[in-house]
């Protein structure tokens, strides 16, 4: 089974927030592979379903942010090193521009305090993520501010797109592998 995790906030005030990114690609993911993600498991919403044969699981964590690694400790917990290979996080990146994605096979929290709880819950950097741009927080906000807020309306159709380019990379890991993937998406 693979495991696609999209990271976000619960709570309608965080719904179309820059932050909630995550969940944003997992809900469309779940309306074109045709998977219903509202069952409660271990402090998230989970669906389970299929993509052209592989039996897939798609997760949203309804802890905030910084408090995801415990959720994702409690469906890990006795994974062999070579497990996480078949689990993506899906996360916000300040550091790329909107409408960008970045696949990776494992790294650290580049300061993202969900991918920070999930690393250090988990003790290691080892599970593939896919970040998708959200801009760099402008001079004069505050970066709280800013990841809470939602995408301006001069980006939202860039957004949807890039939303839909999400699903692609993560159909592309599904059935060819991260490195094929991240040669693939990392280069849009």
């Amino acid at each position: 089974m693979r495991w696609i995790v999209g990271l976000g906030n619960p709570g309608s005030e965080y719904l179309a927030s820059r932050h909630n990114i995550g969940f944003m690609v997992v809900d469309a993911a779940a309306a074109r592979w045709n998977v219903r993600v509202a069952s409660q498991e271990a402090g998230s919403l989970v669906g389970d379903g299929r993509f052209n044969g592989i039996d897939l699981r798609l997760v949203k964590p309804v802890r905030y942010m910084n408090r995801t690694g415990p959720v994702l400790k409690n469906f890990t917990a006795g994974w062999s090193e070579n497990e996480f290979e078949a689990m993506i996080v899906i996360a916000d990146d300040l550091a790329l521009p909107v409408g960008a994605i970045r696949l990776r096979k494992k790294g650290g929290h580049g300061g993202h305090n969900g991918l920070r709880s999930i690393i250090d819950l988990l003790g290691h950097e080892r599970f593939p993520r896919l970040r998708v741009g959200i801009g760099a927080i402008p001079v004069a906000q505050r970066g709280t501010d800013y990841v809470l807020e939602p995408f301006a309306v001069a980006e939202r159709g860039l957004m949807m797109e890039t939303v839909s380019r999400a699903v692609d990379a993560l159909e592309c890991w599904l059935e060819n592998g991260i490195e094929q993937a991240m040669s693939r998406y990392n280069r849009s």
